[in-house]
């Protein structure tokens, strides 16, 4: 997987204040272009952007739609519903928080996922 591969059919779960220009972050799920399940960081800082994903493959993203009773086109939305923040100002190291919390809840429902990051500089 590369790191310009797109999250497709996203869904913003929470972001950190965007009038800190200099340190940013958002955590966001969606599916990569090759199928895969993606919970994704992102984090922007004074050395460059650092993208921390947890890819999850097609067989343990069914125990996910099987969770939240779901159909794997809105599995993106179902996550977001559980986990997102309609009114976010959190301050950056809070995403940090939000990708471990998703992290746990893919470990408690069995899921197996990968953890990859990338790091490209300013």
């Amino acid at each position: 997987m590369e790191i310009t591969d797109t999250l497709l059919k996203g869904e913003h779960i929470a972001s950190s204040d965007e009038d800190n220009d200099r340190l940013w972050s958002e955590v966001s799920v969606g599916f990569d272009t090759h199928r895969n399940f993606v919970v994704e960081l992102e984090e922007t800082g004074p050395t460059g952007r650092t993208y921390t994903r947890a890819v999850v493959d097609m067989d343990n993203t069914a125990l996910l739609c099987n969770r939240f009773g779901t159909g794997l086109l809105e599995l993106p939305a179902a996550m977001r519903k559980e986990f997102g923040d309609d009114f976010p100002n959190y301050p950056p190291s809070r995403m940090k928080a939000v990708f471990k919390d998703i992290a746990d809840f893919l470990v408690e429902t069995g899921c197996k996922f990968t953890v990859r990051t990338y790091t490209l500089p300013r």
